[in-house]
């Protein structure tokens, strides 16, 4: 009998308390993604509601951070930033032992 591979599990963060884009977003990572890999979307709880300076880039990067930890505690197996800007990326990097991606790499 075939084993059963189990999915790996992709985490896209959206670095925004804003959750206009999160249908939009599991149908375009699951439509695109290998059927081996599982793609959940989440946003901020806190932050701000769109990212369009430095600033808010700097906002979202802690909580951005934190999303990738408990994340990773929960078995996800990788981690995408969905945001040009990459709010926390360098800092996600540092902490966990799973890959992190940025959209703006």
């Amino acid at each position: 009998m075939k084993e059963r591979t189990k999915p790996n599990r992709i985490l896209v963060i959206n670095p925004i308390v804003s959750d206009r884009f999160e249908e939009f977003n599991k149908d375009f990572f699951n439509r695109n993604a290998h059927p081996l890999f599982e793609v959940e979307v989440a946003n901020l709880t806190y932050g701000p509601a769109s990212i369009e300076s430095y600033y808010d880039d700097s906002l979202a990067a802690p909580f951005v951070v934190q999303k990738i930890l408990d994340a990773e505690k929960k078995g996800f197996n990788a981690m995408i930033i969905n945001c040009f800007m990459d709010p926390g990326l360098d800092a996600a990097r540092e902490v966990v032992s799973i890959p992190v991606v940025g959209a703006g790499e």
